[in-house]
């Protein structure tokens, strides 16, 4: 809801990437502004332009092999899905099984991602988890897309150089179509602009920002019928809120 144009720039980014022109898309904005369910909404919209997302998300205190089990579970289950083939399981290990015969050399490289991850050797399973996609974009023919939330938390799971090695591996992997995203506004630019400056130029920056007074007024009285509401009310909830979508949701 009220999110069209962010919505329709990833659109037409897809659909430009699928046609040979790639840019990659930074999407950030506060806490709870609605960026994780743009990027929901969005990935269904993805796979029907024929590009497999791999989605991971970021998270604080938990050690990097979590993360790395999302990777990889992430990319071979969206995979198998885009092939119509039921997935068994959604834990890494039992897909990295279930490709084999498909895709035996991507199913390697996601082993060795896995056992450098669990062998805590993390900036070697950091590259093997971005080499994956392109490895896998090889032996598929197909297009891929990886889609990192809160990409800004990457140095707390003690990655010795995180953006660099993104970096790189973004400038090589033509293939691959970037998405972060972040609720850090100004430490996200600031990595965009510094330590990934070589590619600022080749990320386009969505701002997803409060509600203007007409989307949010329309937001807060579709969320309240079939109450009634003075626009008195409405006034009031709007300046209380400060039209951000998650206080009018939870009021």
């Amino acid at each position: 809801f009220g999110r069209a144009s962010q919505y329709n720039a990833l659109l037409e980014r897809a659909r430009s990437f699928k046609s040979g022109f790639r840019q990659n898309v930074a999407v950030i904005g506060r806490p709870f502004i609605g960026k994780t369910l743009l990027i929901q909404n969005f990935i269904p919209a993805l796979i029907s332009e024929g590009v497999v997302p791999v989605y991971a998300e970021a998270r604080p205190g938990e050690p990097f092999g979590l993360f790395a089990g999302r990777f990889v579970g992430s990319i071979l289950f969206h995979y198998l899905k885009f092939k119509k083939s039921e997935p068994k399981t959604a834990g890494a290990k039992d897909l990295i099984g279930q490709c084999k015969k498909a895709l035996p050399r991507t199913a390697e490289a996601a082993e060795m991602a896995q056992d450098y991850a669990l062998k805590n050797q993390i900036d070697q399973a950091w590259e093997c988890l971005l080499d994956l996609p392109q490895v896998a974009a090889a032996e598929t023919g197909g297009p891929f897309s990886v889609i990192i939330e809160e990409f800004d938390r990457l140095p707390g799971y003690g990655l010795s150089q995180p953006f660099s090695s993104l970096g790189r591996k973004i400038m090589s992997q033509r293939s691959v179509f970037y998405i972060v995203t972040s609720s850090s506004v100004e430490p996200a630019q600031q990595i965009l602009s510094e330590r990934l400056q070589l590619l600022f130029g080749n990320f386009e920056i969505l701002e997803v920002k409060e509600f203007d007074f007409l989307t949010a007024r329309d937001f807060l009285i579709q969320r309240l019928r079939p109450a009634d509401i003075s626009d008195r009310h409405v006034r009031f909830l709007l300046s209380f809120t400060d039209c951000h979508p998650f206080y009018l949701d939870v009021v």
